[in-house]
């Protein structure tokens, strides 16, 4: 039943609608849990699945949920079957994933622990009622934990933004080109990271993604353990900008292409201002930060959503506030960071994972930086040559407004259907 008529239903049986709103305390949000009281007050056709979830994958016209504990093949969980993110990815359109947020919502709406409102526009705390309809405000559901919360619409335009834009394809044949476009590449010693590791230009290159025509900019780091050598790769775009859109689209691995697997590597987007002193209180950080193997008091994979207010390198002082995602995040990922007048949110593939504000809202202009780095003190115990690798599609920003993953991506679309490998019109 599609959700529109499940919506219906709910306002007719009140009492369903009370329990549906309020799953997650009675410990519903198992779906098996909810189908059985569905079947005993006479509504056991209904299927709580599907269409009320985030995500789901299109198996050759049959729904299916996507697994959460693995990535690969099929499996079960909630007492259904489910099929891995990659094995359904693999399916050609219109099969395949099919994301939330190319659902047939008009506006930005909430998936509140697996039924979808709109969001209230008169009120951000708590719920209402609009347009004859139940909504939720925003911060009420920005409180939510992944996979539910805000889901964003699929209201693109047509009309490519020429202004105030950064955009990178990284279609380039060599390290001169792009850094001819305001790149640097880091090269010498230095933080983040293992204890005498270098940062090599070297381990910066670019490559044909399979043989569909597209270019990607790989980024390498290697190890041999706690003697090394112990090798990074970072490059920065010299630009400077607070608010606005920043956006990539990203491939995470958690094993090395070649080696043993274990050690913790950091792969990295995120923007930075210079520490001038000790807890400045003019710095300024957002990191998307994807731990492959673990590591800062996580034995799994974890997506680290950082915003900082400063710090202090000796002794160690952090002052930030993060989100972490523990769940496998290899392969591609589209990463957003918008950033308004007051608060800075982080979406994965469309999905708000963090929102942060107050002190930590930043104060100075930032760069655009990728990097791929050893965690200090998470090194096996192996002097074995092992090489770690993260890939780039592309690098969006827009300067002072605010897109959705799905109004990014066809930003994208339109510059590589006019043949825009690179432009600038920021201040």
């Amino acid at each position: 039943m599609p959700s529109s008529s499940f919506r219906r239903v709910t306002k007719i049986y009140s009492p369903l609608s009370h329990i549906l709103n309020n799953a997650h305390w009675f410990n519903l949000t198992n779906t098996g849990c909810l189908k059985r009281i569905l079947g005993v007050i006479g509504l056991g056709a209904l299927t709580y699945s599907g269409d009320l979830l985030a995500d789901t994958c299109n198996w050759h016209g049959t729904r299916y949920a996507l697994c959460t504990h693995i990535t690969d093949g099929w499996g079960w969980q909630n007492g259904v079957d489910c099929v891995g993110r990659n094995t359904c990815a693999t399916l050609t359109p219109p099969n395949g994933v099919i994301n939330s947020s190319s659902s047939s919502a008009d506006a930005t709406s909430c998936n509140w622990w697996g039924t979808q409102f709109p969001l209230c526009t008169h009120i951000d705390v708590g719920w209402g009622n609009q347009n004859g309809a139940d909504c939720v405000g925003r911060n009420s559901c920005e409180t939510l934990p992944p996979p539910y919360g805000i889901v964003e619409a699929d209201t693109p335009t047509d009309d490519p933004i020429d202004s105030g834009v950064l955009f990178d394809d990284f279609s380039y044949s060599n390290r001169s080109e792009m850094q001819g476009n305001n790149w640097s590449i880091r090269s010498g010693g230095g933080g983040p990271g293992v204890s005498g590791a270098t940062w090599s230009p070297d381990y910066v290159t670019f490559v044909p993604e399979n043989n569909n025509g597209n270019s990607l900019m790989r980024m390498r780091a290697s190890s041999q353990g706690v003697n090394g050598p112990n090798i990074h790769s970072e490059v920065t775009h010299n630009k400077k900008h607070i608010k606005g859109t920043y956006a990539t689209r990203m491939r995470f691995s958690n094993t090395p292409v070649s080696g043993p697997d274990g050690d913790q590597i950091n792969e990295t987007f995120y923007t930075i201002t210079s520490l001038n002193y000790p807890m400045d209180p003019l710095y300024s950080e957002m990191d998307f930060e994807y731990l492959g193997n673990g590591g800062w008091g996580q034995s799994s994979p974890t997506m680290f959503m950082t915003t900082w207010e400063t710090y202090q390198a000796d002794p160690w002082i952090a002052d930030n506030i993060h989100n972490a995602e523990v769940t496998d995040h290899s392969g591609w990922h589209t990463l957003v960071i918008q950033v308004d007048d007051d608060t800075v949110r982080y979406y994965v593939d469309g999905h708000l994972r963090a929102s942060h504000s107050g002190k930590y809202y930043p104060e100075t202009a930032m760069s655009i930086n990728f990097n791929l780095w050893f965690i200090n003190g998470g090194l096996i115990s192996s002097s074995a040559e092992r090489v770690y690798q993260q890939d780039i599609d592309w690098l969006y920003f827009i300067d002072s407004r605010l897109l959705s993953t799905v109004e990014v991506e066809n930003q994208v679309r339109l510059m590589r259907e006019q043949g825009v490998g690179f432009t600038d019109t920021t201040p």
